[in-house]
């Protein structure tokens, strides 16, 4: 487990309006059905043109779909939301507003590095829509979570 101090971190969860990202990049369908198995082993709940359906073992359909596909993984009071846009790129989105302590911290940073080595690959959080403005990185070969500071 990795320890950040919420003291040190709680900048990258300042209101301003917009969501935050955590981006795995550089996938494939393999690296997707990685990522629903993991979500299986979390409090995952699938959405579907409005109705929750059972997780399935493989991604391809979900991408191929088109409707509306949503996974929601609730990590404690925080909830990651992944949208089914691309092969290509795992994207999740949070609400800032959600993040308020070290349990809340603790728990988005578990997942974020869980994610990361269940798929051997780096994941970021950045700032909504911006893959340059990265706040942490998880470092897949090295294990480690990087706390980066984009604004400075």
């Amino acid at each position: 487990m990795i320890n950040l101090s919420w003291e040190k971190c709680h900048e990258a969860f300042y209101i301003d309006g917009s969501l935050r990202d955590i981006y795995v990049t550089g996938t494939t369908f393999a690296d997707w059905d990685e990522m629903l198995n993991f979500a299986s082993t979390q409090s995952a709940r699938l959405i579907i043109g409005g109705d929750q359906v059972n997780l399935p073992v493989q991604a391809q359909g979900l991408l191929e779909d088109e409707h509306v596909s949503l996974l929601e993984i609730k990590l404690g009071s925080v909830i990651a939301n992944c949208h089914f846009f691309c092969e290509e790129e795992i994207e999740f989105d949070i609400d800032p507003r959600k993040v308020k302590s070290q349990t809340d911290l603790n728990c988005l940073v578990n997942f974020i590095c869980g994610l990361g080595e269940a798929l051997g690959k780096d994941v970021v959080l950045t700032s909504e829509n911006a893959k340059d403005s990265v706040w942490y990185r998880y470092v897949a070969q090295s294990g480690e979570l990087l706390h980066l500071n984009p604004q400075s």
